[in-house]
């Protein structure tokens, strides 16, 4: 057969002349370059040639070849005692290459670096206080030294021409907390610069490279954390009062606030590339600010980080951000086109500011229906939504499935089945009361073999129950399951089958007879399963843990007698607390996640085992739930927002480019053929999970399409 559809194929292709071109382009995210999880926290990061030096919590120092920033590889690590918080590299004045690392509690750590692969403690200094930050300067005959923030204890300067015994050359208790330090020489003086918190910006003379004398304080309006001199310019990342200015041209001991910005989260970091400033700002991500004018400061816009933006370092056109949980970021920033565009079309405020848990979105035609503390179904055509009728308000609803102009809603109690094939009058046309708690609805069938619904009914089980007339829902089959929140139906090639969520499983049921739900296999994550999403023939299983990160296995379902992991992604916090709702949607080869803290997490998933972080969309506060359809997002949030998103931009910009060399030519065909063959996901264009004719026909179209 695989001959057959290969002469099809390239007969097919050899109508199509030249290559077409691919961007890969996924929902405003052009300068993701990618990113690579980290085994702590990573708070810092020192980028040197093809080599990034991490800062990273817990897990100490750790070292990883950038040479293709897509695909970062950790090269070797070494455990420090303490908190790795910063990360210096250097050359050894007398050779040798060297990391120096702020430990917080266990002070300096010196680490020999000339192997990458092994490397290896050399040298440390005990401070009284946690070292959180490094500054270097100086060279032979002055130094070289080592500076640095040692929080309540000030700061300390050491002597590291040997670096592998760093001498203690002088100390200062600043005023505040110090966070950072900074060093600099004008007309052959070193000028020291502290964000010491509180206190603000706090300035020294270093006599002899080393001697601390004091010069000025700048009492900034937040929380100096953060400093970074050029030329004649201090930028100091100020905490809730964002990036702060200073001139400092006039003269050193009188500097001068000429500029400031609020950004919208916690400003801790800050590096200067040509006339943008680049400020870590926790929760607000990365912000980008133009500083041409220092008095007149300009936001360019934010760049979505996953989980918390806490340092960052600028090699040329590539930024490397330390994002806590998350890891390493990588970026370009020629491609960040996207950065000051917003994805908000439009509104809805229901104004009580009330979270109502689980919430579920449908679309269909132009009308979605949204459960949250009711039916709620908005007109959508306009890209608008327009409220134009409710049921149940008041009542606990969950799950909604929409299909031939009736929709079948949980609401605690049972399944509602509601006719809506004229929004504004909906009419209930039956209803079934359920034992348990009914969270969720699944709806299959046709009235030939007849309608079934499929009830995620808590702690009983699964009901199986025909609708098929629905005035009279009739209960012909149970799944005795014990904590059943979730369901999914589809057609397989072992026949129908049913995937739930019961408690710490997922389980795979065959339904090929509707009264007698028998077991085929299931996945245990080991932890409370709390999300899925089932696609062709693999499935996205989210669990979580109020001891641990959120998890996210991708599993092969092909075979549900004996369903198998493909990979897992740690979700670096999402879905930790057992009693929050999440949701999974997946576009083309775009899979999202969708989280109240991080915002919506995309990832290309055109090779399930190995996802590639594309781009994350933070703007609006506590997003809670995302259905994406026909390039529209609709999304929910905490605080009572029902909101339509642009995502035009959100699906793979050129799926029949399968080898993802931006070029579509033999390559790719070979590749589709070697994946259809072997019945791999990638082939499954249609994504139905089977493999056929229609399969290669939608990959011919899509080559036919071309990229842009």
């Amino acid at each position: 057969m695989l001959k057959s559809i290969a002469g099809v194929v390239v007969c097919a292709l050899s109508l199509f002349a030249g290559s077409a071109h691919a961007d890969g382009v996924i929902c405003n995210s052009k300068g993701y370059y990618g990113a690579v999880d980290t085994l702590g926290s990573a708070q810092a990061v020192d980028v040197v040639g093809d080599i990034a030096y991490v800062a990273d919590g817990d897990a100490g120092l750790l070292i990883f070849d950038i040479s293709d920033p897509s695909a970062m590889v950790l090269l070797g690590s070494f455990d420090t005692a303490g908190f790795a918080r910063d990360v210096l590299f250097k050359n050894a004045l007398f050779g040798g290459k060297v990391v120096y690392v702020a430990d917080g509690s266990n002070g300096l750590v010196v680490v020999d670096v000339d192997d990458p692969s092994a490397p290896a403690p050399s040298g440390s200094y005990a401070t009284v206080g946690q070292a959180y930050g490094l500054s270097y300067h100086g060279g032979l005959g002055d130094g070289p030294y080592i500076t640095i923030a040692a929080g309540s204890q000030g700061v300390i300067v050491l002597d590291v021409s040997f670096p592998f015994v760093p001498v203690f050359k002088d100390s200062q208790n600043t005023a505040g907390f110090a966070y950072d330090v900074a060093v600099d020489t004008v007309g052959g003086m070193d000028y020291l610069y502290v964000a010491d918190g509180s206190t603000g910006l706090e300035m020294y003379r270093l006599l002899f490279g080393f001697l601390i004398t004091p010069l000025a304080t700048v009492n900034t309006p937040g929380s100096a954390r953060g400093v970074e001199v050029v030329g004649d310019i201090a930028y100091v990342a100020d905490w809730t009062s964002g990036l702060q200015v200073l001139d400092l041209s006039v003269d050193r001991d009188s500097p001068v606030i000429v500029g400031s910005l609020n950004t919208s989260s916690q400003a801790v970091d800050v590096k200067v590339s040509g006339a943008t400033a680049y400020v870590a700002d926790q929760d607000g991500g990365l912000q980008a600010i133009d500083v041409s004018v220092p008095a007149s400061l300009v936001g360019l816009g934010a760049i979505g980080v996953p989980d918390s933006a806490l340092a960052l370092d600028i090699v040329g056109t590539d930024i490397f951000v330390a994002a806590g949980q998350f890891g390493v970021l990588a970026l370009d920033t020629t491609q960040l086109d996207g950065l000051v565009s917003s994805s908000l079309l439009d509104m809805y405020a229901w104004g009580d500011g009330n979270i109502y848990n689980p919430e579920h979105t449908v679309v269909v035609g132009d009308i979605a229906y949204v459960s949250r503390n009711g039916l709620h179904l908005f007109d959508v055509s306009s890209g608008s939504p327009i409220l134009v009728n409710t049921y149940g308000i008041g009542t606990d609803t969950a799950g909604v499935f929409v299909r031939g102009g009736t929709a079948y809603l949980t609401d605690g109690t049972g399944l509602k089945i509601i006719d809506v094939r004229v929004p504004t009058n909906l009419v209930l046309m039956g209803s079934y009361d359920t034992p348990g708690f009914a969270n969720d609805v699944a709806v299959d069938g046709n009235v030939g073999d007849g309608i079934f619904a499929y009830i995620a009914d808590g702690g009983s089980g699964m009901q199986i129950v025909d609708v098929t007339s629905s005035g009279s829902p009739v209960l012909v089959g149970n799944y005795a399951g014990s904590s059943v929140d979730k369901v999914e139906v589809a057609d397989t090639a072992f026949g129908k089958v049913a995937y739930v969520i019961d408690g710490f499983d997922f389980v795979i049921l065959s339904i090929a007879d509707e009264t007698q739900p028998l077991p085929f296999g299931s996945y245990s994550p080991g932890r409370v399963t709390q999300e899925m999403l089932v696609d062709g023939g693999v499935a996205y299983i989210v669990s979580g843990s109020d001891f641990d990160t959120g998890r996210m296995d991708i599993v092969d379902v092909s075979f549900p007698l004996n369903p198998s992991l493909v990979s897992s992604l740690d979700t670096n916090g999402l879905y930790q607390a057992f009693n929050t709702s999440y949701e999974l949607n997946k576009v083309g080869s775009t899979l999202y996640i969708s989280d109240p803290v991080t915002g919506i997490t995309m990832y290309d998933a055109t090779d399930p085992g190995s996802l590639k972080f594309t781009g994350v969309y933070n703007k609006e506060d506590g997003m809670m739930s995302l259905t994406v359809q026909d390039d529209i997002g609709y999304l929910r949030t905490t605080s009572g927002l029902f909101m339509l998103l642009d995502m035009s931009e959100c699906a793979l910009a050129c799926p029949a480019d399968i080898n993802g060399d931006g070029t579509l030519n033999f390559f790719d065909v070979s590749a589709f053929l070697s994946a259809f063959s072997a019945g791999d996901p990638l082939a499954d264009f249609t994504g139905d999970g089977a493999f056929n004719f229609f399969d290669v026909s939608a990959f011919l179209s899509a080559f036919s399409a071309g990229c842009p």
